[in-house]
């Protein structure tokens, strides 16, 4: 409920345990991808053309989106516009796009295309710390599990921008673990 009514926050960040039925449920969830790919690939509804430029790596397209974007509150509204049950931000999005995107889609794709859109969505303000359902923020998903250079490259361009390597998720979890 809490996430429906706030489209453009981190939503519902209570704490879980690993544990508990909540958190169960969640890690399953978050884990199965949801219907992130189905968002993006534009199957289901709620995905947005922000979001879907930074996955497919349009550089220009995205910083004329963001150039267009009228006063703090457009800025704001359109870097923090979620996406999925997950809650993807675009930075999100940019941040995983090579571990989702078949093999002959990325080859049409130089990796540090996804590293320039990281770059504009940072210096337009998107926020570090934004959390997805499970809580874990840009960078966390950058250095997490199996991370590809174009992450770590992404995942330094974060901490550059302010990102805290000590963030914790819902289960009180860093990147570190």
């Amino acid at each position: 409920e809490r996430n429906a009514r706030e489209p453009h926050g981190d939503g519902d960040q209570s704490k879980h345990t690993v544990e508990s039925a909540e958190g169960k449920i969640l890690r399953e969830v978050w884990a199965s991808g949801a219907d992130y790919a189905d968002t993006i690939d534009g199957s289901s509804s709620g995905g947005t053309s922000i979001h879907r430029l930074c996955v497919f790596g349009r550089v220009d397209s995205v910083a004329r989106l963001l150039n267009r974007s009228v006063g703090a509150d457009e800025r704001r509204r359109l870097l923090e516009k979620r996406i999925s049950v997950l809650r993807v931000t675009p930075l999100m999005a940019t941040v995983t796009a090579r571990r989702f995107l078949p093999q002959p889609v990325l080859q049409q794709i130089p990796a540090s295309d996804h590293v320039q859109i990281a770059r504009l969505l940072l210096a337009a303000g998107a926020r570090t710390e934004a959390k997805d359902l499970a809580g874990h923020t840009a960078f966390m998903k950058a250095v997490g599990d199996f991370p590809t250079p174009t992450q770590w490259a992404i995942g330094k361009e974060i901490l550059l921008a302010g990102g805290n390597i000590n963030a914790k998720n819902r289960f009180g979890e860093t990147a570190l673990y």
